[in-house]
């Protein structure tokens, strides 16, 4: 069985970066319950966004969806040409 290897970082950026993003709130205490703001969340709906954005990284990576990367290539490839 062959194995192909995949820049993640490359690819997968913006997925990658909104997982970090939760983590570092998280981390940062930034939930509702400490802060008082809506805007940063109830923990319980902080972890249920986080266990989706997981979710679709490896949903995307296991079956090869196209990712945020590959579409904004799309965008500048017809851009391009559309100037051309």
């Amino acid at each position: 069985m062959s194995k192909i290897q995949i820049d993640l970082d490359k690819f997968y950026s913006k997925e990658i970066n909104n997982i970090m993003n939760m983590l570092n709130h998280l981390e940062n205490g930034r939930i509702y319950e400490k802060t008082d703001n809506r805007s940063d969340g109830y923990l319980a709906t902080n972890i249920a966004e986080l266990r989706h954005e997981i979710s679709y990284l490896l949903e995307e990576i296991k079956f090869g969806k196209t990712t945020s990367y590959d579409e904004m290539q799309s965008i500048f490839k017809l851009k391009k040409e559309i100037e051309s």
